[in-house]
């Protein structure tokens, strides 16, 4: 039974915790969040311990694995400083502001012989996994162009870290990098970059992005990004080609399934998600697999070195209003 503990308290953090609760192999021993009232509020939940440092968690805890879930600007830091206490580390969010600080981290888990691995979630979205296979079995024959389209809302976190451009964390680009990496695993490396949104010193000073995108092997890509959603989400997935075309489209205010129950008080209705599993578990899961079985994670960190590639280039193409070519 591998032993995690979890640095950050907020709503990433909840939803590894719950994930966590089911996952076979692996069982939560402790949270780790500067914000006392979090993390006391997380680990009663869970009837785990609560630190204030991942330092002081490393000094009471035997843990096997660290999972991360903290602001991208604060990432670095708790990977390098548990991968030299040698822990595996999951870490969600990798968009640091340079290649260099990403190299750093990816070198010193594998100098310190870890297993690391970034969220990209979608890749475990079923809807996804479909769409890709569709492709990959060339279904829709050659395909020639890819609408993507993810509408969030305003997120409510400490400090407002999400929505400060110099934090590299605005919530736009920080949502649809799950949709280059999609396509980066789909059809392979982005050739140009060219992105449309008013960027002021601050952040991206509207609530649209429009970002097209190139692929090495012809495919036409384009990103629409929004944060004008009152609650929740909203995503959207086109992909033509000359064999036929495919649709998807999500929204979390959509009607779930619902079941009907004859019970002896009467009829009853239960609500029921078409998930089944979570895709934030089956994503843990499969990085518990991994140690456990020495093997390597579906996502590694070189992986995620060619999605910050675009998103540093869409960062390019915004503040000269040129097409970046990678």
């Amino acid at each position: 039974m591998l032993k995690v503990a979890m640095v950050g308290a907020g709503i990433m953090g909840t939803l590894h915790a719950r994930a966590y609760s089911r996952i076979q192999g692996a069982k939560l021993i402790g949270i780790v969040d500067s914000l006392q009232g979090a993390a006391d509020k997380l680990a009663n939940v869970w009837g785990v311990a609560c630190y204030p440092t991942l330092e002081e968690m490393l000094a009471a805890e035997d843990s096997d694995v660290i999972d991360i879930c903290l602001p991208t600007h604060q990432q670095k830091e708790h990977v390098l400083q548990a991968a030299a206490k040698g822990k595996h580390v999951f870490c969600e969010k990798l968009i640091v502001g340079s290649k260099q600080d990403a190299l750093e981290m990816i070198e010193a888990c594998s100098k310190a012989g870890v297993k690391f691995m970034v969220s990209h979630v979608q890749r475990f979205f079923p809807d996804y996994l479909k769409a890709k296979l569709l492709v990959d079995q060339m279904k829709l024959g050659k395909v020639g162009t890819v609408r993507m389209q993810r509408e969030i809302s305003l997120q409510d976190v400490s400090e407002d870290w999400y929505r400060a451009y110099v934090n590299f964390g605005d919530e736009i680009l920080d949502s649809i990098r799950h949709d280059i990496d999609w396509l980066i695993w789909t059809f392979g490396y982005v050739e140009r970059v060219y992105a449309k949104g008013r960027l002021g010193k601050e952040g991206l000073n509207t609530d649209h992005l429009f970002v097209s995108l190139r692929m090495k092997n012809g495919v036409i890509a384009h990103i629409s990004g929004g944060r004008g959603l009152a609650t929740g989400f909203r995503s959207f997935l086109e992909v033509a080609g000359r064999g036929g075309l495919m649709t998807m489209e999500n929204d979390e205010a959509s009607m779930p399934i619902m079941n009907t129950f004859k019970t002896e008080n009467g009829i009853e209705y239960r609500n029921e998600s078409p998930l089944g599993v979570s895709p934030y578990q089956l994503e843990l899961q499969h990085f518990i697999d991994c140690i456990v079985n020495g093997q390597e994670p579906m996502i590694s960190g070189y992986d995620v070195l060619r999605t910050l590639d675009v998103i540093l280039a869409v960062q390019h193409s915004l503040e000269t209003g040129k097409a970046i070519t990678l």
